[in-house]
């Protein structure tokens, strides 16, 4: 029944493929005896006629494959199957793009709250509080230096004294030193408390993602005291790195106060009435907060004069420009290259056998192809 076999196949296939049927080959049957029954559980001999026969069949199907349509078909082949196969992929992928707009959007806020909260704000704000204390050892008067170095000596310990004990008093707990490091403090707790509150939510409604947020998760929590550390030597580096520019500014002041002679009088009246180098050599010493020195009496008296008199727009305009370097700088080199790119890191670093990239990037359309 070959011959009926070969002939009904080829015509079904013409008839459905619409092509001219391939070579066919057959292999004979045997029939299983009790003879053969240990042969026919390893191999089956087939005689050499017919292998050979076998041979050169496939030997001219091989030579005879349409290589172009074969991959035009494994290519739908893959194209049809590829939005299944790489869901998993998809969903890992999507989640380090929805991190990466989250960290991004976090730090905006972040910068948004450092100029709201400090460099807006009249009670936390001591740069150019710094700058005016500056101002006042350029106000040397001749011939006072002498007697007010003394004085510096005496009041200095007294006035940390009770700006301390003050503050203990009202607060009941510690002196800040540094209203800046704290609000960058406060700001990095909030910034990680809303990642993390952001995980645990991306855990509970994406179940695709699960694992991988659950990961993240897992890497925040352990990289975060050493992002705190760099977090908080950053910013007090880049303190240090700031104080040429706030003696700039005071030499700025300076300059213009030269030019105006009654006016530039008036303030050295007032420093040394006032007692203002007991007041610059604490704020150096630490023994006064920078903050704190709008309320010195020094700081009182001469930035009333400065700001009723005819620099009063010029001391404004200096003070803007230090508000604008100072946002700059911490905006650039410590939320963007600190904080935001140890944030994204974490999700270049996720370690966990269930995920199929981890942390890692993949070119879908590349791998298509």
């Amino acid at each position: 029944d070959e011959a009926t076999v070969f002939n009904s196949l080829t015509k079904r296939y013409e008839e459905t493929f619409n092509d001219t049927a391939p070579a066919l080959l057959s292999i004979p049957f045997i029939k299983q005896s009790s003879e053969n029954k240990q042969a026919t559980e390893n191999t089956i001999d087939i005689g050499d006629k017919k292998r050979q026969e076998i041979a050169a069949l496939l030997a001219q199907s091989i030579t005879n494959s349409n290589r172009a349509s074969q991959e035009k078909y494994a290519y739908n082949y893959i194209e049809s199957q590829w939005s299944k196969w790489i869901e998993p992929l998809l969903a890992e992928s999507q989640a380090q793009k929805i991190w990466a707009e989250t960290v991004d959007q976090s730090i905006q806020d972040a910068k948004a709250l450092y100029v709201s909260r400090y460099l807006d704000n009249p009670q936390k704000y001591a740069t150019f509080n710094k700058a005016v204390a500056e101002l006042l050892t350029f106000l040397e008067i001749p011939g006072l230096a002498g007697a007010l170095s003394t004085t510096r000596n005496l009041v200095t310990w007294p006035v940390r004294k009770l700006f301390k004990m003050g503050k203990d008093t009202t607060t009941g707990s510690a002196p800040t030193e540094d209203q800046e490091l704290e609000m960058l403090a406060l700001i990095l707790d909030r910034t990680s408390t809303r990642l993390n509150g952001f995980i645990l939510d991306q855990q509970q409604d994406n179940e695709e993602q699960q694992d991988w947020w659950r990961a993240l998760g897992k890497q925040l929590k352990q990289k975060k005291p050493v992002l705190t550390e760099h977090y908080t030597f950053t910013a007090k580096q880049l303190q240090t790195e700031f104080e040429p520019k706030i003696e700039d500014a005071a030499k700025q002041l300076y300059e213009q106060l030269q030019e105006q002679p009654i006016l530039l009088n008036s303030l050295r009246a007032a420093r040394a009435t006032t007692d203002a180098g007991a007041v610059v050599l604490a704020v150096k010493s630490g023994g006064l907060a920078a903050a704190d020195l709008i309320i010195a009496p020094a700081m009182l008296s001469v930035t009333s004069l400065l700001t009723e008199s005819v620099l009063g727009k010029y001391m404004d305009r200096i003070k803007q420009q230090l508000k604008d370097e100072q946002e700059e700088q911490v905006n650039s080199q410590l939320f963007d290259a600190v904080l935001k790119e140890r944030l994204l890191k974490l999700s270049s670093s996720i370690d966990n056998s269930k995920l199929l990239l981890g942390g890692d990037e993949f070119d879908f359309e590349l791998a298509k192809a």
